[in-house]
């Protein structure tokens, strides 16, 4: 492991590793349209990074354009979707122009379906668009948040609440789309990792106990063997049939081979 990027805690942006400092980055999404840069989201800026310097693109110390604890990014090379989680909001960034509007969310703290600021999303968390053969790419968003999994359509601007099948995922945090369709989903709250199908609401514990609270153990192991602490974030390796999670309050990276089905569009 080598640190590519940050010197120090604070708000500076040039060299890599000489001048440019961060606070609190929490989250991280690459441009697909250079795949050696990425973008990085502290508490309240949004960063560009290449291999040798990193600029603002939005946000900032005493900006105008506020954010408040960014959460989760991703990209479809045209537009940059943020987490702006204490402002209840999802923005949008545009990597040309780096013009930002709110799509979602009116900045009230619960859940309510709705377009653009009709809608409210409660503590937006991590990103991603689904892949599936039978969804055009980049034209759905997935969105954790309290208690809920959101879909939003860039498109149209309309934010719904995804519906379970009986067991819901409760706080569900990390999450990433198989080429399937389907959703890899973590839970901090319950120690667990779950399969989620956005069609039908058909929820599958994967790893975990599944359980609330207990001791903080890491246990490797399948299904229900493995334990986790506060698992946070989900990031899935196609060409692994794999995905690495973050495993957040034991401070380990697990790995968690899916099986080669999800993986029907490699």
């Amino acid at each position: 492991m080598i640190t590519i990027s940050g010197s120090s805690y604070g708000f500076c942006q040039g060299t890599c590793l000489g001048e440019a400092a961060f606070w609190s980055p929490a989250a991280v999404c690459l441009d697909p349209l250079n795949p050696d840069c990425y973008y990085i989201g502290d508490s309240m800026s949004v960063r560009y990074c290449t291999p040798e310097t990193v600029s603002l693109v939005a946000g900032g110390y005493r900006s105008q354009e506020f954010f408040d604890e960014i959460t989760g990014l991703v990209c479809d090379g045209h537009r940059l979707f943020v987490a702006d989680s204490s402002n209840h909001r999802i923005r949008c960034v545009d990597t040309k122009t780096r013009n930002i509007t709110t799509v979602a969310g009116d900045g009230s703290n619960h859940h309510s379906d709705g377009v653009g600021l009709a809608s409210s999303i409660h503590v937006p968390f991590k990103l991603t668009f689904q892949r599936s053969p039978n969804v055009k790419a980049h034209s759905v968003l997935f969105i954790t948040a309290m208690h809920a999994i959101r879909r939003f359509d860039p498109e149209s601007g309309q934010l719904t609440t995804c519906k379970w099948k009986r067991t819901p995922i409760l706080n569900p945090a990390g999450i990433d789309s198989l080429p399937s369709g389907h959703l890899i989903v973590t839970s901090g709250m319950m120690n667990a990792v779950y399969l989620f199908d956005p069609d039908t609401g058909s929820v599958e514990l994967l790893a975990g106990s599944g359980v609330s609270g207990g001791s903080p153990e890491c246990v490797n192991g399948s299904g229900r063997v493995a334990r986790f602490c506060n698992p946070t974030d989900a990031v899935i390796v196609d060409s692994e049939h794999c995905v690495y999670i973050a495993d957040t309050e034991l401070g380990r990276v697990r790995r968690m081979t899916l099986p080669a089905s999800l993986f029907l569009n490699d």
